[in-house]
């Protein structure tokens, strides 16, 4: 009588057969990974269990030490999913195995806009706070001189103009107080700017920032100046 080593329900034995069935059997859809490298599994279920023991957790699996060498004594352990991708071969495109490269000093951190240094950006200040008119101001100036120096912010060259594509036009809008008020639109950019500096002298009088400063243009009919007057 045969006396057998009764583990053929075993995980470790079904752990044994898939090894030998990836290095053995062409037929095998991992085959080309393992057999097809020529790696091979020649030990018998017996040799396999004395040179592992049990599994010790169902999470285990069969792993090589040497990715390259053959599923034989020595050669083998339980290791489990992280083990078992640090210890990869390295394929082409596969840097997580290159020595690492000492990097440079990291990037200064970028302050949140209420903590920025920077006068003229656009900081949002705390809901329900409205910004003091010296600093509105200041913030126009700013997007003025951005404008003027060929860094656009918009779709105008113009402070307070903006491009509907839906519509296809010119939309003019100041804000004050924190709100944004519509002007209104306008067929030509320069009328739109014009229409933004005649409330921001309305509105701001000696301290208002002008798109056309110093000039006279037309709007819906009448001619205006955007002379400051003295």
């Amino acid at each position: 009588m045969t006396i057998t080593h009764r583990m053929s329900k075993s995980p470790e034995h079904r752990s044994w057969m898939a090894a030998r069935s990836r290095c053995n059997n062409p037929n095998n859809n991992r085959y080309y990974l393992y057999g097809a490298r020529g790696i091979r599994c020649d030990m018998t279920f017996e040799a396999f269990f004395a040179d592992l023991g049990p599994k010790p957790t169902p999470k285990h699996t069969v792993d090589r030490k040497r990715t390259e060498g053959n599923y034989e004594k020595g050669n083998i352990r339980w290791a489990t999913p992280s083990e078992q991708q640090r210890n990869k071969r390295v394929r082409l495109g596969d840097y997580s195995r290159w020595p690492r490269v000492k990097r440079g000093p990291k990037r200064p951190r970028i302050l949140p806009r209420s903590e920025s240094p920077v006068k003229g950006i656009r900081q949002r200040p705390p809901r329900g706070v409205v910004r003091p008119l010296e600093e509105r101001l200041e913030i126009q100036r700013a997007k003025a001189a951005n404008k003027k120096a060929g860094n656009r912010t918009s779709s105008s060259r113009f402070t307070g103009v903006s491009w509907r594509s839906d519509r296809k036009h010119w939309r003019a809008h100041i804000t004050v107080n924190g709100k944004t008020r519509h002007l209104g639109q306008f067929r030509e950019e320069v009328d739109a700017a014009a229409a933004y500096d005649v409330a921001a002298l309305e509105y701001f009088g000696k301290l208002a920032v002008l798109n056309l400063s110093g000039k006279e243009c037309t709007l819906n009919g009448e001619t205006i100046s955007t002379v400051m007057e003295g």
